[in-house]
């Protein structure tokens, strides 16, 4: 017997090693969950297809789920009742815009779209106008021509304005400045006022900075007629400039070799402009070649006297503004040399390009202590003429150096602590992009209603100066009442000449074809 047991407890000990308590237990709950489930399947047979709005919630069984159609492009969200269905208005769309096919808005969300449209509005509040200009329209309207000298001050201001780069960064503000200068330099002719040549030469000089060389052209002709004078090279000039603004290469070199025939000698600024131009469309070839005629054409002597000392710097400026533009040291650094060893005086415009382009320099060739002589340099030649760092170049400078190394810079280096050095107003970086895209929107409206919209359209302005000066002053002179064929003042002017016609003298009315002749004895 004892043999016997422990025999059984040997076979149980072997057991217990081979399948433990706790695996025995998973092993049979996991074979009656499968019994179960292999019973409700044999036992319930796959339901039909759920197709009712109603069986929506209702459990999902093996077989009872297709593959989803696709979806519609657009859907229609029904409400509740059908008696309260929506009543959509009716949206007007304007030219250009077409209704989305499957789109509906209500007018909410198309008042907060119009909202949300770039306005076509210039940056900047430059279209407002001053306090200046409201007194003197009001008096136009009153009858009351202004004085000479507020007239002149006001087209001074506007021109003035226009060339402020700084404060103005966008060719548009600076633009729209020099057509208020012209408007009102052309109410002063339309009052028989002369402007004077103070208010002349900023005007020339604000069309050649903004690029309005029409306006140059026509004043340019005025003047030979007011002032008696001939056309200088200071004129020519700025008409060359204002061609490089509007990006046109060829005119401007057209009009630097007229120079020739008009008895005037180009000079270093003349040069420039053409660099310029070729500047404003990349060709960065014909701009070394210009620089190499400018410095031939120096050697040679057939250069004009420089209207300032430091205007033998500009071609050589306007070749280095290409290379900052790409952040290329080196050669902008050259050239700037060149103009200080050439002994010409430096303008604010070097110490510009110097700190800019040591900025742009990234990764390891960037110097941190260039940088820094660079904007001491810069502040301590401040012209304190208005500021001259843009909002851009502060925020790069601080970016660089940290805001509280610059703002020491400046309280060392410039009057009252560095006030008035930037420019604090300045509008939106996208927002002439913004102002494009409205104006782009505006342009394709209109083209659909006035025919399509050329290419040279878009880049060169129209020039109808002329034009719209003799339909100004067309529009100032009397009103001329032209003869009609019949009525009343016809047949009065008639009257006075050739007196009433004969139905006019009948005493009585009488009817058509039974009058008679009167007889000899009436």
């Amino acid at each position: 017997s004892s043999l016997a047991r422990n025999v059984q407890n040997c076979v149980e000990m072997r057991s217990r090693e081979r399948c433990p308590p706790r695996w025995k237990a998973i092993a049979g709950a996991a074979l009656l969950v499968l019994a179960v489930a292999s019973s409700s399947l044999a036992a319930t047979a796959p339901p039909a297809v759920l197709n009712s709005k109603s069986s929506e919630l209702k459990p999902v069984f093996p077989g009872s789920v297709q593959i989803p159609k696709e979806a519609p492009i657009s859907r229609v969200v029904e409400p509740y009742r059908a008696t309260e269905r929506i009543v959509q208005q009716k949206v007007r769309y304007g030219r250009g815009y077409g209704k989305h096919p499957f789109l509906v808005r209500t007018w909410g969300e198309i008042r907060r779209l119009l909202k949300s449209r770039p306005s076509r509005q210039i940056p900047g509040q430059v279209a407002r106008p001053t306090k200046r200009e409201e007194l003197l329209r009001r008096e136009l309207i009153e009858g009351r021509v202004p004085d000479a000298e507020e007239m002149n001050r006001i087209v001074q201001v506007f021109a003035q304005r226009a060339r402020q780069e700084v404060r103005y960064p966008l060719m548009i503000q600076r633009q729209e400045y020099t057509k208020r200068a012209k408007g009102w330099a052309w109410e002063m002719l339309l009052n028989d006022m002369v402007p004077s040549r103070r208010t002349y030469k900023l005007l020339i000089l604000a069309f050649g900075a903004t690029g309005h060389h029409s306006a140059a052209r026509w004043w340019i002709d005025w003047q030979k007629e007011a002032y008696g004078k001939a056309t200088s090279r200071f004129e020519m000039n700025c008409l060359i400039e204002a061609f490089a603004k509007a990006g046109r290469p060829t005119e401007a070199i057209r009009h630097l070799r007229e120079m020739s025939n008009l008895g005037l000698k180009p000079d270093a600024r003349s040069f420039a402009s053409v660099i310029k131009a070729w500047e404003h469309i990349g060709n960065r070839y014909e701009m070394l070649r210009w620089l190499k005629l400018y410095l031939r054409a120096e050697r040679m002597n057939v250069t004009g006297d420089l209207m300032d000392p430091r205007d033998a710097g500009l071609p050589y400026y306007a070749m280095a503004e290409s290379y900052v533009k790409v952040a290329d040291a080196v050669r902008t650094m050259s050239l700037l040399k060149a103009v200080k060893d050439k002994g010409v005086p430096l303008t604010i415009e070097a110490y510009r390009l110097r700190l800019d382009v040591l900025l742009r320099v990234r990764g390891n060739r960037r110097s941190v202590d260039q940088i820094h002589r660079a904007l001491v340099d810069f502040v301590a030649n401040w012209p304190k003429a208005g500021p001259i760092f843009s909002q851009d170049l502060y925020e790069r400078c601080c970016s660089v150096l940290g805001e509280e190394r610059v703002v020491g810079i400046f309280a060392v280096h410039a009057e009252n602590g560095g006030e008035g050095l930037v420019q604090q107003d300045t509008p939106q970086k996208d927002a002439y992009q913004q102002w494009q895209l409205a104006n782009l929107n505006v342009a394709i409206s209109r083209s659909l209603k006035h025919g399509a919209i050329s290419g040279t359209s878009l880049l060169v302005g129209r020039e109808d100066d002329d034009e719209t000066f003799v339909k100004k002053r067309a529009a100032r002179g009397p009103m001329e009442v032209p003869d009609i064929d019949q009525g009343f003042r016809v047949l009065k002017r008639k009257a006075g000449k050739q007196g009433l016609p004969e139905w006019m003298g009948l005493r009585k009315p009488i009817r058509y074809g039974t009058a008679t002749a009167p007889s000899s004895k009436d």
